[in-house]
């Protein structure tokens, strides 16, 4: 009996790699603006310090130094006398926490201040990696479980793309929700990755696609006289006839590949990088997704999952300096991105969500900040119930209920519940959400939260 290129595929679960798979595997779907949604995760690689991100605003009247500072931000300040924003650093968004604090943010994040007053962008306090709801006293007893790796970068960056229990799990959530909800993909891959390749990505079947803040990357061949140049050599090997099945194989596959590259450069060709966007990576990398959002309908995907990454945020030294330019960054990027989106009338069918490693440490360590537990997300988009922040403001007071240690927050949400919401918009049922997420039978009633509908 025959071998087939699928049975092969199948059994030697061949690694995920950074570019196109074969497009036999992808089943073509026409039609594919009705129900259209894209995820798009914003990774601020290195540990942002969140609790300079977003912060209690200081004045109980907004801008009125006059009526007096309150209590949340005096303690904040109080934690944080040399690194913690002062009161003219902090910009009004009109959010509150469930438990009353109303919320700031830092002034070098004034492009996204419009979003969350406007209700177009909320955020998520004090979240990250959990198995279970936990609290100080609950350390050190028969009840404790605590995540694995705490405070580890490459290890927390894995739970957060895969789940609190999922670490060793070889795919990420973003690549088995796609899998799970058996939505149409379209001509290519819809796992798109614009800082290398990630977990969050990686499907069983599917291969995530690389791009660059320039698109695709043009094949290589150092002689384009031969054979009709690298499109002659890459048909030739497809064309010839293989007695060996993993010559015959690998020479379809490379075929297969230069065909989706270029159907995918074709699409990116057909839509071009919107304006408005300032320079620096990040923008250059939702620049790239913005493409390929509106190319979705020509390349048949009613659903997209995108990644795209900034790095520099594991701020131990000179953080006052470095800490408001990345921000910046971020905010000037994901506003811009918001803009392209409203202007084409996408804006209800793209989420787009802010992860981290984990937050950091509150007290200063000399110029910068120590790795931390938990921190604060942004979500942003027309789907989300915005103008609002989630959760509760927590003690910040050290050895308090909130405190792991040394100033380390312990989460009030888990990440679980807030990729588990995201999963469950995008289309995932009850059922496939407790198969993504095996922690969320921690958290009865509470698995998903309210922030989108």
């Amino acid at each position: 009996m025959k071998l087939t290129r699928r049975d092969f595929i199948k059994n030697t679960a061949l690694a995920t790699a950074a570019t196109a798979t074969a497009t036999t595997l992808v089943p073509v779907v026409h039609g594919a603006t009705q129900d259209y949604k894209a995820l798009v995760c914003v990774f601020l690689f290195g540990g942002n310090d969140a609790y300079n991100m977003l912060v209690p605003y200081p004045y109980h009247s907004v801008g009125d130094s006059a009526s007096g500072q309150t209590t949340a931000y005096q303690q904040y300040r109080s934690v944080r006398p040399t690194i913690g924003l002062a009161a003219d650093r902090i910009l009004d968004t009109g959010m509150f926490t469930d438990n009353g604090v109303r919320i700031g943010i830092h002034d070098a994040m004034s492009s996204l201040q419009p979003l969350f007053r406007g209700g177009r962008a909320a955020a998520i306090i004090n979240s990250g990696t959990l198995v279970k709801p936990t609290r100080r006293s609950d350390l050190g007893t028969a009840s404790e479980r605590l995540p694995k790796f705490l405070m580890a970068h490459n290890m927390q960056q894995a739970m957060w793309e895969s789940g609190s229990l999922e670490l060793e799990v070889l795919q990420g959530w973003g690549g088995r929700l796609l899998q799970m909800t058996g939505i149409g993909t379209g001509k290519v891959a819809p796992l798109y990755c614009l800082s290398g390749e990630r977990k969050w990505l990686r499907h069983t079947n599917l291969n995530q696609i690389g791009l660059g803040t320039s698109g695709l990357s043009p094949y290589y061949f150092p002689n384009y006289g031969i054979l009709g140049g690298i499109d002659g050599v890459y048909k030739w090997h497809g064309a010839q006839a293989y007695n060996n099945i993993y010559q015959d194989h690998f020479s379809q596959l490379m075929l297969d590949v230069y065909d989706d590259h270029s159907i995918l450069n074709t699409a990116l060709k057909n839509h071009p990088k919107a304006g408005g966007y300032s320079s620096g990576s990040l923008s250059g990398q939702l620049q790239v997704a913005g493409q390929l959002i509106r190319a979705q309908a020509e390349l048949g995907q009613q659903r997209q999952v995108i990644l795209v990454g900034l790095g520099g945020f594991d701020t131990h030294q000179d953080q006052q300096n470095l800490h408001p330019g990345l921000l910046r960054q971020v905010a000037e990027a994901m506003g811009a991105f918001n803009a392209e989106l409203e202007a084409n009338g996408l804006e209800n069918s793209v989420t787009t969500f802010t992860m981290s490693d984990f937050g950091r440490r509150l007290p200063a360590n000399n110029t910068g900040t120590d790795h931390g537990w938990g921190g604060h997300q942004i979500i942003m988009g027309g789907a989300v119930n915005g103008a609002r922040a989630y959760g509760n403001w927590p003690d910040l007071s050290l050895n308090s209920e909130d405190d792991y240690g040394n100033g380390r927050m312990i989460p009030g949400i888990a990440s679980d519940q807030v990729n588990a919401t995201l999963a469950k918009w995008f289309g995932a049922t009850d059922s496939q959400l407790s198969g993504l997420f095996e922690s969320l039978k921690n958290f009865p009633g509470q698995e998903t939260l309210d922030f989108i509908s």
